[in-house]
């Protein structure tokens, strides 16, 4: 944790495949469903870049492991919330139209994130 000032790669987003299911009662909803759950992974993914970000810029030489911890919780709560009150307004993929243009804006702000992907390296200037 000392030497370590990137954690790009050892923060991740899963969406475990094997634990997923699905239960419509028609194709309709289905599709609907399956909609709002890619919207959900990059919801999940924004997430992890801004937990990122902030471990990034908040980490000192000496930091307690538990920064780790207390940044992870704050955004975790964000995402909860923020998640709950997207599936609400969006009727879990039903309103289509709204579901779209909350996933664009979702997709926006991932990008100016871009330096926090898994597999990135953000510049060496700290905030």
């Amino acid at each position: 944790f000392i030497a370590t000032k990137n954690f790009n790669d050892k923060i991740i987003s899963v969406m475990k495949r094997d634990a997923a299911y699905l239960i419509a009662p028609d194709t309709l909803f289905a599709h609907q469903l399956i909609a709002f759950t890619q919207f959900e992974f990059d919801f999940a993914e924004l997430c992890a870049r801004k937990i990122r970000k902030k471990i990034y810029e908040e980490k000192k030489a000496f930091s307690n492991a538990n920064l780790l911890q207390q940044v992870y919780d704050e955004y975790y709560q964000e995402f909860v919330n923020k998640l709950s009150l997207y599936a609400k307004q969006c009727d879990l993929g039903r309103k289509k139209e709204l579901l779209e243009s909350l996933h664009k804006e979702i997709l926006v702000e991932l990008n100016q994130y871009k330096e926090f992907c898994k597999t990135c390296k953000p510049t060496k200037n700290r905030k």
